[in-house]
């Protein structure tokens, strides 16, 4: 993909969030109160909301899919281009935690894409190289980290041995042998 089917890409997304934002003001309590509200938005926003309120009570009861994503569509467009629009967001109205959420997901979606069509093939091969290095020399570490809690256990047991050993007036060496020629006589 190219820089430009790329920077399209993020455009898209930049739309779509900011008509995500748009909508977001728009809640059922400014849809109930819409004719209320005409000399703050004006005439023509108010209209669409009023259709687009119609439109919502009707899709309740039956399947009008197609003529609601029309509605928010032109809804949108009438508020992106409403001089009232500013008037609308200081409304002090609760935004749904749906719309929230939905807004919020199209945010990272759109920091995730940038990033993703930013970053060109010689960093994220070179970004695979490090993590596949990290990861090897983390193998390692845990290999040798193994290795070496053997060997702390075996020196533990060798002390251990010394001691008793020690305890009993036997030399290690002598207590080496007696383990020894006790395994040979429990293996015979």
């Amino acid at each position: 993909m190219n820089s430009l089917e790329a920077s399209r890409v993020v455009s898209v997304i930049d739309e779509t969030l900011e008509q995500l934002r748009l909508l977001s003001c728009v809640t059922q309590d400014v849809l109930d109160s819409a004719e209320q509200l005409r000399d703050l938005l004006g005439e023509d926003l108010v209209n669409v909301m009023v259709r687009h309120r119609q439109l919502l009570a009707a899709s309740k009861s039956s399947l009008v899919g197609d003529h609601l994503t029309q509605s928010s569509l032109e809804l949108a467009r009438m508020l992106k281009k409403s001089p009232g629009l500013q008037r609308l967001q200081t409304l002090h109205t609760e935004r749904s935690p749906g719309m929230s959420q939905v807004t919020n997901f199209f945010e990272r979606l759109r920091s995730h894409t940038q990033k993703r069509l930013t970053t060109t093939v010689e960093e994220d091969a070179s970004n695979r190289e490090y993590y596949e290095e990290v990861r090897a020399r983390e193998e390692k570490a845990v290999a040798e980290k193994t290795g070496l809690e053997q060997k702390l256990r075996l020196q533990q047991v060798e002390l251990a041995r010394a001691a008793a050993a020690a305890d009993l007036g036997i030399s290690p060496r002598a207590a080496r042998e007696e383990e020894a020629a006790l395994r040979a006589a429990n293996e015979a």
